[in-house]
């Protein structure tokens, strides 16, 4: 199989990762399908259990004394919810294959897994190559933190993530927290009794907005775009007759290397809180 067929059959196999959908299978159809073209193909898949039925599996190929290197992808996806094409079809538009993870990273995966073919009827090489596939890249990796549990370290390490074809050296961190805040519940014919936080919380948001575009924009480091923020999620109240008495926004920053981002979170409040004014009865915690 070349990398095309591969990367078609791995989109072609639904594997969106549990903490975006509790009803999906995870990894294992892709798991399953790569330890039987493993097979296929002479090779000794290594399954490697993570977490309950999501295993990682890999592949290493040898050819006498040298360096080590690894190939890391990730076999599971993030949600398909709000896709208008067939998530899993795997269809070829001209030069395009398409499908949930054709990109991020089905197909660099696959390419890694040709790549490992190729080589090994070649004899013009020394050392050893592995494929890594791990679960659970896309929420909080915890298979390529098992899989360097289990592992001797690597010399070198390339992983397949999308980066427009030219090789970078790293990638953002990323600190993700959650905002509250908290007023007091009312019936909604009588708000002026409550304090409402969904209120108070909008307030606030436009001064995070603020310092997402002004002052993370200051943390740059070489080689990589400046710090960012996003607010991704938001949810409050419990009926639309109660004034809310909590509301709670999950934030994204990216962080840079170099960026304290304990002393992030510490500017990003002491900035909301001289920006967002006066809450009332409301508390931003």
């Amino acid at each position: 199989m070349n990398a095309l067929e591969i990367a078609q059959a791995l989109v072609r196999l639904p594997s969106v990762n549990p903490a975006y959908d509790a009803e999906s299978p995870g990894e294992a159809p892709v798991v399953d399908w790569l330890e039987n073209w493993g097979r296929e193909h002479d090779l000794e898949p290594i399954r490697q259990p993570c977490l309950e039925h999501r295993d990682n599996i890999s592949f290493t190929i040898r050819n006498g004394d040298g360096p080590h290197l690894l190939f890391n992808g990730h076999t599971d996806t993030v949600s398909i919810a709000g896709m208008t094409i067939d998530p899993t079809g795997g269809e070829i538009r001209g030069d395009r294959l398409w499908g949930r993870g054709a990109t991020d990273m089905k197909g660099p995966l696959a390419a890694m897994l040709a790549t490992l073919l190729r080589l090994r009827e070649r004899d013009d090489w020394s050392g050893a190559l592995t494929v890594g596939c791990v679960v659970d890249e896309e929420y909080k990796y915890r298979g390529i933190l098992s899989l360097i549990d289990a592992n001797d370290p690597w010399d070198f390490a390339v992983v397949g993530e999308p980066t427009a074809l030219k090789v970078v050296r790293g990638c953002k961190g990323s600190c993700r927290f959650t905002i509250h805040t908290e007023g007091r519940a009312a019936h909604s014919s009588e708000p002026r009794n409550g304090a409402n936080a969904i209120v108070g919380m909008a307030k606030a948001i436009p001064a995070m907005a603020e310092f997402f575009e002004t002052r993370l924009s200051e943390y740059t480091a070489e080689g990589f775009a400046p710090s960012t923020g996003s607010i991704g999620l938001i949810d409050g109240g419990s009926g639309i007759n109660i004034v809310p008495e909590r509301c709670t926004i999950s934030i994204d920053i990216r962080t840079v290397p170099g960026q304290d981002w304990h002393a992030t979170l510490a500017e990003l409040e002491e900035f909301t809180r001289a920006r967002c004014g006066d809450l009332g009865d409301v508390r931003l915690v």
